[in-house]
């Protein structure tokens, strides 16, 4: 699926028959095409077979040189570009192991063939190695490329949870990982400039890298290992994804999991790195059936504010408070005060109940406009001077402003439009339009948070309310539905 910062879309015209472990463009010479590996065999539909990689290739998901040429064991995990010299190849790392056993964890395919990397991995005792995640890092000699998981040895020579491959023989890196003294993993791997130079930062479940005390995180330099203190009690399992992302106040390191402790204070989900200390993000990430975050990501959805921290969660979790449903929730972190355009009715997001699809970024179509309702805003919510705009409507219309604490689980049609909003629901303001368009609150009205604090939903810093104006529709844009409709929606922390 693909976000587009309003709505999720269906990527290749359909999905897959198993589990997706890893997304990336890789450039083979050309341009970028997005690769996915995973534990699948087919796409959803069975049209094609795809064992364990698929390309995306004019819009429809293809195989890889007839998929991975192993025989299953845990799927493939980890994607990445890598040019040892030859040209670019797209190295796939997992759990699995071939025939001949010479690409045990690690195959490299050059746009032609497959082929195995240095005699492949060795998995910890008799299991099979796992690869978990690759990484490639520059530590001042030139590129390799890095490759951690489960595994005591790469090509024969010992090395415990993490190796470097040159492009000619592998490599350990110092003493490796353990925990408790034994060879152990490694989950995840990015490269993070602290200030003092890039490095390659580790997450799993270790307790020492290269014989140095590293609760769950390391940092390799090059040269040697280096702990991340101040991080304690992270759990085994539970989620142990790193991303790098810049709140405003320069790229920081972020570490996903179930519950941990900075000092004595219990963290949940998510902490952050700034190269000296740990800090956590607000009420955290917590709840769910089964523990942690099992995903982060940068990214920037073009609604203004600039990039989010997205985190992949557990179905009904809870995120800085606000209920998370649908596994994923965003960090504004450094942004506060934020304004979102949200649950549009132009096709990105939902269905509109019969097809009445308005404009970008609009709501559903009405009788009177194609384009469907606009909400807009002017002025801040803190101090608040919040005006809200609903545009496009039929030319006199009674319009209701809504204000939700919470988000719908499931967007419904709601008339001829979408509705959004969940928990508790105020209806603020009531405003008959002119021309199209009604505005509240006016100048003899309570501001949105006085309204909203008369009604028993004081608007502390850092709340988050959701709005859409309902707003009567003869016709309903061609809706048998109801003689309603409603606007896009609005995202506000105030």
């Amino acid at each position: 699926m693909h976000w587009s910062g309003g709505g999720w879309r269906l990527v290749g015209g359909e999905g897959f028959d198993d589990s997706v472990f890893e997304i990336a463009a890789i450039n083979l010479g050309g341009a970028p095409h997005l690769f996915v590996a995973g534990q699948f065999t087919h796409t959803s539909n069975l049209h094609t077979a795809t064992r364990g990689i698929a390309e995306l290739r004019s819009g429809y998901w293809e195989p890889v040189g007839g998929g991975l040429p192993t025989t299953g064991l845990g799927g493939a995990r980890a994607l990445a570009q890598f040019d040892d010299g030859t040209g670019p190849a797209l190295y796939v790392g997992g759990s699995y192991q071939t025939v001949a056993a010479l690409a045990n964890g690690v195959l490299r395919w050059d746009g032609a063939v497959w082929s195995g990397v240095g005699g492949g991995l060795t998995g910890l005792g008799a299991a099979a190695p796992v690869v978990s995640d690759l990484c490639v890092f520059d530590d001042g000699s030139g590129p390799a490329l890095y490759a951690c998981g489960a595994f005591d040895a790469a090509g024969g020579i010992p090395a415990y949870g993490i190796v470097e491959w040159n492009g000619s023989a592998w490599a350990p890196l110092g003493a490796g990982l353990t925990l408790n003294g034994a060879p152990h993993g490694a989950a995840k791997m990015v490269v993070f400039d602290d200030g003092s130079g890039a490095a390659l930062y580790v997450s799993g479940d270790f307790d020492h890298a290269g014989g140095l005390a590293a609760e769950g995180v390391a940092r390799w330099n090059g040269n040697s290992w280096s702990g991340l203190p101040g991080l304690t009690g992270l759990p085994s399992g539970g989620g142990r994804c790193l991303a790098v992302h810049d709140e405003g106040n320069g790229p920081e390191l972020y570490r996903s999991f179930d519950t941990a402790h900075i000092g004595s204070t219990l963290v949940h989900g998510v902490a952050r790195w700034n190269g000296h200390s740990w800090t956590s993000l607000g009420d955290g990430v917590q709840g769910g059936p089964l523990p942690g975050v099992f995903g982060l990501a940068s990214f920037d959805d073009g609604g203004g504010g600039g990039p989010a921290l997205y985190t992949e969660a557990n179905v009904s979790s809870h995120a800085g408070g606000n209920q998370s449903p649908g596994f994923f929730a965003r960090w504004y972190g450094g942004c506060p005060h934020r304004i979102d355009p949200m649950c549009f009715g132009d096709g990105s997001f939902a269905a509109c109940p019969c097809a009445n699809y308005g404009t970008t970024g609009h709501g559903c179509a009405n009788s009177s406009s194609a384009q469907g309702a606009l909400l807009s805003s002017s002025g801040t919510p803190s101090p608040d001077t919040l005006t809200l705009q609903s545009s496009f409507e039929p030319a006199s219309s009674p319009s209701l402003f809504l204000q939700a604490n919470a988000l719908a689980s499931v967007q419904t049609s709601f008339g001829g439009g979408i509705l959004c909003l969940g928990g508790q629901i105020l209806r603020l303001y009531v405003k008959s339009t002119s021309g199209g368009t009604a505005q509240a609150p006016s100048s003899a009205d309570p501001s949105i948070s006085q309204r909203s604090a008369a009604l028993g939903d004081p608007l502390a810093p850092g709340s988050v309310r959701f709005y859409q104006v309902f707003y009567r529709d003869p016709a309903s844009g061609g809706c048998s539905t109801g003689t309603f409709n409603i606007s896009n929606g609005l995202r506000v922390v105030w």
